[in-house]
Protein backbone atom coordinates (compact mmCIF):
# COMPACT_ATOMS: atom_id res chain seq x y z
CA UNK A 1 0.00 0.00 0.00
CA UNK A 2 1.38 3.37 -0.98
CA UNK A 3 1.90 5.79 1.96
CA UNK A 4 -0.36 8.83 2.17
CA UNK A 5 0.66 12.44 2.58
CA UNK A 6 2.81 12.89 5.69
CA UNK A 7 3.48 9.15 6.05
CA UNK A 8 6.68 7.31 5.28
CA UNK A 9 6.88 3.92 3.65
CA UNK A 10 8.56 1.25 5.83
CA UNK A 11 12.25 2.01 6.17
CA UNK A 12 11.98 5.52 4.79
CA UNK A 13 12.77 7.23 8.11
CA UNK A 14 15.99 5.24 8.41
CA UNK A 15 16.92 6.07 4.83
CA UNK A 16 16.29 9.78 5.42
CA UNK A 17 18.34 9.73 8.62
CA UNK A 18 21.25 7.98 6.87
CA UNK A 19 21.14 10.44 3.97
CA UNK A 20 21.13 13.41 6.35
CA UNK A 21 24.04 12.07 8.42
CA UNK A 22 26.07 11.79 5.23
CA UNK A 23 25.72 15.49 4.37
CA UNK A 24 25.07 17.35 7.64
CA UNK A 25 27.78 18.38 10.08
CA UNK A 26 25.35 18.91 12.95
CA UNK A 27 23.50 16.25 14.93
CA UNK A 28 20.76 14.15 13.32
CA UNK A 29 18.28 12.63 15.78
CA UNK A 30 15.58 10.18 14.70
CA UNK A 31 15.22 8.37 18.05
CA UNK A 32 11.84 8.19 19.79
CA UNK A 33 12.90 10.42 22.71
CA UNK A 34 14.13 13.28 20.51
CA UNK A 35 11.03 13.10 18.35
CA UNK A 36 8.87 13.20 21.48
CA UNK A 37 10.71 16.29 22.77
CA UNK A 38 10.16 18.13 19.50
CA UNK A 39 6.55 17.03 19.09
CA UNK A 40 5.43 19.99 21.20
CA UNK A 41 6.03 23.70 21.59
CA UNK A 42 4.46 26.13 24.09
CA UNK A 43 1.02 25.47 22.60
CA UNK A 44 -1.50 22.71 23.27
CA UNK A 45 -0.66 20.91 20.01
CA UNK A 46 1.45 17.77 19.64
CA UNK A 47 2.64 16.31 16.33
CA UNK A 48 5.58 13.92 16.17
CA UNK A 49 8.22 14.99 13.63
CA UNK A 50 9.89 12.64 11.15
CA UNK A 51 13.22 13.51 12.75
CA UNK A 52 15.24 16.38 14.20
CA UNK A 53 18.38 18.02 12.83
CA UNK A 54 20.61 20.57 14.56
CA UNK A 55 22.35 22.46 11.70
CA UNK A 56 25.74 23.99 12.44
CA UNK A 57 25.70 26.52 9.61
CA UNK A 58 24.00 27.63 6.40
CA UNK A 59 25.58 24.75 4.48
CA UNK A 60 23.88 22.30 6.82
CA UNK A 61 20.54 24.07 6.34
CA UNK A 62 20.89 23.83 2.56
CA UNK A 63 21.83 20.15 2.85
CA UNK A 64 18.74 19.41 4.96
CA UNK A 65 16.46 21.21 2.49
CA UNK A 66 18.02 19.39 -0.47
CA UNK A 67 17.81 15.98 1.20
CA UNK A 68 14.21 16.53 2.28
CA UNK A 69 13.30 17.41 -1.31
CA UNK A 70 14.88 14.17 -2.55
CA UNK A 71 12.64 12.17 -0.21
CA UNK A 72 9.57 14.36 -0.75
CA UNK A 73 9.16 15.31 2.92
CA UNK A 74 8.60 18.78 4.43
CA UNK A 75 11.08 20.80 6.47
CA UNK A 76 10.14 22.87 9.51
CA UNK A 77 12.61 25.51 10.85
CA UNK A 78 12.34 25.98 14.61
CA UNK A 79 13.76 28.36 17.19
CA UNK A 80 13.01 28.09 20.90
CA UNK A 81 9.53 26.64 20.45
CA UNK A 82 7.79 29.46 22.35
CA UNK A 83 4.94 29.55 19.82
CA UNK A 84 1.44 29.42 21.25
CA UNK A 85 -0.41 28.22 18.14
CA UNK A 86 1.56 25.14 17.12
CA UNK A 87 3.74 26.89 14.53
CA UNK A 88 6.85 24.84 15.33
CA UNK A 89 5.35 21.34 15.39
CA UNK A 90 4.53 19.18 12.40
CA UNK A 91 5.17 15.88 10.65
CA UNK A 92 8.38 17.12 9.06
CA UNK A 93 12.13 17.20 9.46
CA UNK A 94 12.46 19.78 12.22
CA UNK A 95 15.57 21.97 12.02
CA UNK A 96 16.45 23.31 15.46
CA UNK A 97 18.38 26.50 14.64
CA UNK A 98 18.83 27.52 18.27
CA UNK A 99 21.55 25.05 19.29
CA UNK A 100 24.45 26.00 17.01
CA UNK A 101 23.36 28.94 14.84
CA UNK A 102 23.26 31.44 17.69
CA UNK A 103 26.09 33.85 16.94
CA UNK A 104 25.94 37.63 16.79
CA UNK A 105 28.06 38.30 13.71
CA UNK A 106 28.35 42.07 14.04
CA UNK A 107 27.04 45.08 15.92
CA UNK A 108 27.56 48.39 14.12
CA UNK A 109 26.76 50.93 16.83
CA UNK A 110 27.24 53.90 14.53
CA UNK A 111 24.73 52.62 11.98
CA UNK A 112 22.55 51.03 14.70
CA UNK A 113 22.59 47.71 12.89
CA UNK A 114 23.24 44.12 13.99
CA UNK A 115 23.86 40.95 12.00
CA UNK A 116 22.66 37.83 13.80
CA UNK A 117 22.13 34.14 13.17
CA UNK A 118 18.55 32.89 13.62
CA UNK A 119 19.23 31.16 16.93
CA UNK A 120 20.29 34.36 18.73
CA UNK A 121 17.98 34.99 21.70
CA UNK A 122 16.45 38.45 21.93
CA UNK A 123 17.90 39.09 25.38
CA UNK A 124 21.33 37.93 24.16
CA UNK A 125 21.22 40.61 21.45
CA UNK A 126 20.01 43.25 23.91
CA UNK A 127 22.84 42.47 26.34
CA UNK A 128 25.40 42.74 23.54
CA UNK A 129 23.90 46.02 22.31
CA UNK A 130 23.46 47.55 25.79
CA UNK A 131 27.05 48.91 26.12
CA UNK A 132 26.30 50.97 22.99
CA UNK A 133 23.05 52.29 24.47
CA UNK A 134 21.04 50.25 21.96
CA UNK A 135 18.51 47.42 21.91
CA UNK A 136 16.22 45.50 19.59
CA UNK A 137 12.89 47.34 19.62
CA UNK A 138 10.26 44.54 19.67
CA UNK A 139 10.01 43.20 23.22
CA UNK A 140 8.34 39.81 23.48
CA UNK A 141 7.26 38.52 26.88
CA UNK A 142 9.57 35.54 26.18
CA UNK A 143 12.61 37.73 25.51
CA UNK A 144 14.93 35.55 27.60
CA UNK A 145 14.35 32.56 25.30
CA UNK A 146 12.68 33.67 22.05
CA UNK A 147 15.07 33.59 19.08
CA UNK A 148 15.36 36.24 16.39
CA UNK A 149 14.58 33.63 13.74
CA UNK A 150 11.35 32.78 15.52
CA UNK A 151 10.50 36.45 15.94
CA UNK A 152 10.99 36.96 12.20
CA UNK A 153 8.79 33.95 11.47
CA UNK A 154 6.03 35.24 13.76
CA UNK A 155 6.51 38.97 13.21
CA UNK A 156 6.68 39.31 16.98
CA UNK A 157 5.96 42.52 18.85
CA UNK A 158 5.37 43.10 22.56
CA UNK A 159 4.03 45.60 25.07
CA UNK A 160 6.17 48.42 23.62
CA UNK A 161 4.99 47.88 20.05
CA UNK A 162 3.05 51.17 20.12
CA UNK A 163 6.41 52.91 20.23
CA UNK A 164 8.76 50.49 18.46
CA UNK A 165 6.45 48.63 16.09
CA UNK A 166 6.84 44.98 15.16
CA UNK A 167 9.75 42.84 14.00
CA UNK A 168 8.90 43.61 10.37
CA UNK A 169 9.70 47.27 11.05
CA UNK A 170 13.26 46.41 12.13
CA UNK A 171 14.34 43.76 9.60
CA UNK A 172 16.66 45.25 6.98
CA UNK A 173 17.91 42.17 5.10
CA UNK A 174 17.81 38.38 5.31
CA UNK A 175 20.23 35.73 4.10
CA UNK A 176 18.03 32.76 3.22
CA UNK A 177 17.96 29.23 1.87
CA UNK A 178 15.24 28.76 -0.74
CA UNK A 179 13.12 25.65 -1.33
CA UNK A 180 15.56 24.28 -3.92
CA UNK A 181 18.44 24.65 -1.41
CA UNK A 182 19.89 27.64 -3.29
CA UNK A 183 20.92 30.79 -1.41
CA UNK A 184 19.73 34.35 -1.73
CA UNK A 185 19.87 37.66 0.08
CA UNK A 186 16.53 39.36 0.56
CA UNK A 187 16.22 43.09 1.12
CA UNK A 188 15.12 46.27 -0.65
CA UNK A 189 15.81 46.23 -4.38
CA UNK A 190 15.72 49.11 -6.81
CA UNK A 191 13.87 48.41 -10.03
CA UNK A 192 17.14 47.97 -11.90
CA UNK A 193 18.46 45.55 -9.28
CA UNK A 194 15.22 43.59 -9.51
CA UNK A 195 15.43 43.42 -13.29
CA UNK A 196 19.04 42.22 -13.11
CA UNK A 197 18.11 39.41 -10.73
CA UNK A 198 14.92 38.59 -12.65
CA UNK A 199 17.04 37.81 -15.73
CA UNK A 200 18.65 34.89 -13.91
CA UNK A 201 17.31 31.34 -14.58
CA UNK A 202 17.54 30.56 -10.84
CA UNK A 203 14.68 30.31 -8.34
CA UNK A 204 15.73 33.73 -7.05
CA UNK A 205 15.27 35.02 -10.59
CA UNK A 206 11.80 33.51 -10.80
CA UNK A 207 10.86 35.16 -7.50
CA UNK A 208 12.11 38.57 -8.62
CA UNK A 209 10.31 38.17 -11.94
CA UNK A 210 6.96 36.67 -10.95
CA UNK A 211 6.25 38.03 -7.49
CA UNK A 212 5.89 41.68 -8.60
CA UNK A 213 3.57 40.51 -11.39
CA UNK A 214 1.42 38.67 -8.87
CA UNK A 215 1.28 41.75 -6.64
CA UNK A 216 0.37 43.95 -9.59
CA UNK A 217 -2.34 41.55 -10.77
CA UNK A 218 -3.97 41.55 -7.34
CA UNK A 219 -3.18 45.13 -6.35
CA UNK A 220 -6.83 46.04 -5.69
CA UNK A 221 -7.37 43.06 -3.39
CA UNK A 222 -4.10 43.83 -1.59
CA UNK A 223 -5.08 47.49 -1.15
CA UNK A 224 -8.56 46.74 0.18
CA UNK A 225 -8.42 43.20 1.57
CA UNK A 226 -5.72 43.49 4.22
CA UNK A 227 -6.98 44.35 7.73
CA UNK A 228 -6.78 48.03 8.56
CA UNK A 229 -5.06 47.58 11.94
CA UNK A 230 -1.27 47.85 11.88
CA UNK A 231 -0.32 45.06 14.30
CA UNK A 232 -0.54 42.01 12.03
CA UNK A 233 1.54 39.07 13.19
CA UNK A 234 1.31 36.57 10.36
CA UNK A 235 0.68 35.91 6.70
CA UNK A 236 2.38 36.72 3.41
CA UNK A 237 2.94 40.46 3.53
CA UNK A 238 2.13 41.44 -0.02
CA UNK A 239 1.15 44.82 1.40
CA UNK A 240 4.78 45.37 2.44
CA UNK A 241 6.33 44.03 -0.76
CA UNK A 242 6.87 47.44 -2.33
CA UNK A 243 8.84 49.76 -0.08
CA UNK A 244 10.25 53.22 -0.65
CA UNK A 245 13.35 51.73 -2.33
CA UNK A 246 11.39 49.31 -4.51
CA UNK A 247 10.81 45.59 -4.06
CA UNK A 248 11.51 44.50 -0.45
CA UNK A 249 11.69 40.73 -0.23
CA UNK A 250 12.88 40.74 3.40
CA UNK A 251 9.74 42.36 4.73
CA UNK A 252 7.62 40.13 2.51
CA UNK A 253 8.68 36.96 4.34
CA UNK A 254 8.49 38.32 7.91
CA UNK A 255 5.50 36.61 9.50
CA UNK A 256 5.41 33.74 7.00
CA UNK A 257 6.21 31.16 9.73
CA UNK A 258 9.14 29.65 7.83
CA UNK A 259 6.95 28.49 4.94
CA UNK A 260 8.74 30.52 2.24
CA UNK A 261 12.43 30.43 3.15
CA UNK A 262 14.77 29.40 5.95
CA UNK A 263 16.58 32.39 7.42
CA UNK A 264 20.27 31.72 8.09
CA UNK A 265 21.28 35.30 8.98
CA UNK A 266 19.40 38.53 9.58
CA UNK A 267 20.46 42.16 9.45
CA UNK A 268 18.29 44.07 11.89
CA UNK A 269 17.94 47.65 13.02
CA UNK A 270 18.63 48.63 16.62
CA UNK A 271 17.05 51.51 18.53
CA UNK A 272 18.30 53.68 21.40
CA UNK A 273 17.52 52.08 24.75
CA UNK A 274 15.35 54.25 27.02
CA UNK A 275 17.15 55.81 29.95
CA UNK A 276 14.26 55.16 32.33
CA UNK A 277 11.34 52.74 32.49
CA UNK A 278 8.12 53.33 34.40
CA UNK A 279 4.89 51.42 34.88
CA UNK A 280 1.55 53.21 34.94
CA UNK A 281 -1.45 51.50 36.56
CA UNK A 282 -4.88 52.97 35.90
Amino acid sequence: MKPGVGQEAPGDAGDIAAALRAVVGGEVRFDAYSKHLFSRDASMYAIEPIGVVFPRDADDVAAVVSTAAEFGVPVLPRGAGTSLAGQTVGHAIVMDLSRHMSRITEIDAEQRVARVQPGVVQEQLNLAAAPHGLMFGPDTSTSNRATLGGMIGNNSAGSQSVRYGMTIDHVLALDVVLSDASRSRFGPLTEQERLNRAASPTLDGVICRDLPRLAQRHRNAIATGFPRFWRQSGGYRLDRLNGSAGLDLAKFVVGSEGTLVTVVEATVQLVPAPRHRVIAVG
